[in-house]
C-alpha cells in the first residue's frame, strides 16, 4: 500500500507541472497526501509513518490556519508559500510561527506587494541556522528602497 501512495505522488507531481518551480505555479502539489490520510485511520497511519519515504511536508499559505496546523499536525518538514500579489498590508502572523520552526523549514517563497516595512519584518524573520532550506526565494513586486539585504545571520545549507 505504501508503494502505491509513493506512485500517487509521482504521477500528482507529473500532471502538476512546475510544483518544484520557483517563480511559477503553487506548491499546491505538496499537500497532495492531505486527502489521503483523511479516507481512513489506516491509511493516515501508514502515511505518517513514512514521512520521509513519501517527501511530506505542510504547507504555509495566506488563509492557512498556521498556529493550528502546528500545535495538532506531526512535526513534518515545513513549506511556506506566501506568493500574494493582490496588495496585501497585513502580515499573516502565521507565517511568522511558522518561521520560528527553523529547523523544519524546507521552502521559503515570499512574493508580495507590500510596503517596504512589511518586506523588511518578512526578512528580518528570516535569521539564524535554517538547517533543512532548500529554497529561498523572494519577488518582491514593490521595492522603492533598495537597502533591503538578507541578515547577514542566516546559515543555510
Amino acid at each position: 500500500m505504501l508503494y502505491i501512495f509513493y506512485r500517487y505522488r509521482l504521477v500528482v507531481f507529473e500532471e502538476g507541472g512546475g510544483c518544484d518551480v520557483l517563480e511559477s505555479g503553487r506548491w499546491e502539489c505538496e499537500r497532495w497526501w492531505y486527502t489521503l490520510a483523511s479516507v481512513c485511520r489506516r491509511w493516515r497511519q501508514l502515511i505518517l509513518a513514512s514521512p520521509s519515504y513519501l517527501g511530506l511536508s505542510l504547507v504555509c499559505r495566506p488563509g492557512t490556519p498556521i498556529a493550528d496546523m502546528l500545535a495538532h499536525s506531526p512535526p513534518l518538514p515545513l513549506i511556506i508559500d506566501h506568493l500574494r500579489l493582490d496588495g496585501i498590508t497585513a502580515l499573516d502572523e502565521g507565517i511568522l510561527l511558522a518561521l520560528k520552526h527553523r529547523d523544519r523549514v524546507r521552502r521559503i517563497r515570499f512574493g508580495v506587494e507590500a510596503p517596504p516595512l512589511l518586506l523588511e519584518r518578512l526578512i528580518a524573520a528570516i535569521d539564524k541556522e535554517f538547517p533543512m532550506l532548500e529554497y529561498l526565494y523572494i519577488f518582491p513586486v514593490f521595492l522603492p528602497c533598495s537597502n533591503l539585504s538578507l541578515p547577514s545571520t542566516l546559515c543555510a545549507p
